[in-house]
């Protein structure tokens, strides 16, 4: 049974949600972190990681692989010394032209291939020059392999080179 005088009947202060500044005010939280992408991971050929150690000198393999990354990907590479790049841009911008015209010739050889393929599948029979076509365009695509396994000898040349001067 409640008290005469009242001293049971205590106010009671209920914050209402609704109101804005009945909530009892609290520090804001701190943002989540960004949360970083997943690893990227490969499986190297072989010389592979004896090749970015020795160009990586006393960098992490990490941030060799990163800065290689970037520039595939056409971003700014900041590691690269303007100097440097000035001074084999000539040379790379004469391999960049001999690899314009090895695509020339690749896209060439599979027109030839897509051709004969168009033929084969029309007339259900191999046309009679076959072996000498097959031949030429074997004895061409191999051409753009040595070529472009000079290219890169090259610019493994050039790598080292400019390891070396730096």
């Amino acid at each position: 049974m409640p008290a005469a005088d009242g001293a049971d009947r205590k106010a009671t202060f209920v914050a209402d949600p609704g109101v804005p500044s009945a909530v009892p005010s609290r520090p804001p939280r701190k943002p989540r972190p960004v949360t970083k992408e997943s690893p990227i991971a490969f499986r190297g050929r072989p010389g592979t990681r004896a090749r970015l150690a020795k160009r990586a000198g006393n960098r992490a393999l990490s941030v060799v692989v990163e800065a290689a990354v970037d520039a595939y990907l056409g971003r700014k590479v900041v590691d690269v010394d303007p100097t440097l790049r000035a001074a084999l841009s000539e040379e790379l911008a004469a391999i960049a032209d001999r690899l314009a015209e090895i695509e020339h010739q690749e896209v060439g050889i599979g027109r030839n291939r897509n051709q004969l393929q168009l033929f084969v599948n029309r007339y259900r029979e191999l046309p009679v020059t076959i072996a000498v076509e097959m031949s030429e365009e074997n004895r061409l695509h191999e051409a753009v392999l040595a070529e472009l396994a000079a290219i890169r000898d090259r610019l493994d040349h050039l790598i080292d080179a400019s390891a070396v001067a730096a």
